[in-house]
């Protein structure tokens, strides 16, 4: 992997981070229950001194001691350990884009709605995120929770109202100059009116007053509308990443 994909991944990894981790041979192995794939995959972030077959038998293990499948998350510099994954019968799933936005935070256009952000993710902004994703299981809840707990870096929250009631929320996570956004989510009978982007636009600016200057995030290959949100935001492409599992 590359510096500046590794930089990124580690961007990602902070805002995002696993409660339980192993470092193994160059690789982070992440565990979260198997809550959302970038907190339970295996990150092959830098060269092995062991051989790949070895190394993914002892991943498998490890993996299944925590009742979790073997989740490996790549990108195209490693082809090798995809091809081999491939053999064994592990499966492609979720491509996904990194995107980055460089040097270009304004909040542009007048948004079409006020955005509330705040430092930090209160009760009542975390309760209307879980009402917003309908994550209804307390197993879930807890995961979420304990991911987000273990971010050390400030934390923006952005929140939108319809009618006094939450209709759009997400997160910024700020490092080294970016904010990673993550959670962006918009209740399903308000999408189409320009809430998500009046969001990130809200998150995007609260971030370079707290001098950001670049912003990343991830989005599933699949969510067209999302795709065609952050691009109008002028987020481009940087590399794409998928999952492998059996």
């Amino acid at each position: 992997m590359n510096a500046a994909t590794r930089f990124l991944e580690d961007l990602s990894a902070n805002a995002h981070p696993a409660p339980r981790v192993q470092q193994y041979d160059g690789w982070t192995l992440r565990f979260a229950g198997g809550y959302t794939g970038r907190a339970n995959s295996v990150l092959p972030a830098w060269p092995s001194s062991l051989p790949l077959p070895r190394k993914v038998e002892e991943c498998e293990r490890r993996y299944a001691a925590q009742g979790l499948p073997a989740l490996f998350k790549l990108t195209p510099e490693e082809p090798d350990l995809d091809r081999l994954l491939e053999r064994r019968g592990y499966r492609a799933r979720t491509p996904t884009h990194v995107m980055t936005l460089a040097g270009n935070l304004l909040p542009g256009p007048e948004p079409a709605a006020a955005v509330e952000v705040a430092e930090g993710a209160g009760a009542a902004w975390r309760e209307a995120w879980f009402a917003l994703e309908g994550m209804d299981d307390p197993a879930q809840r807890a995961l979420a929770l304990a991911i987000d707990a273990g971010i050390l870096n400030p934390v923006l929250t952005g929140l939108v109202r319809a009618a006094g009631q939450p209709v759009a929320c997400g997160m910024a996570v700020l490092e080294s100059g970016y904010a990673s956004l993550k959670g962006v989510v918009v209740h399903k009978g308000m999408r189409g009116r320009g809430l998500g982007e009046a969001l990130c636009r809200g998150l995007l600016a609260a971030a370079r007053r707290a001098s950001a200057d670049r912003a990343c995030l991830q989005v599933v290959q699949g969510n067209a509308a999302a795709k065609r949100l952050y691009r109008r935001l002028g987020f481009e492409v940087a590399y794409d990443y998928w999952y492998r599992q059996p």
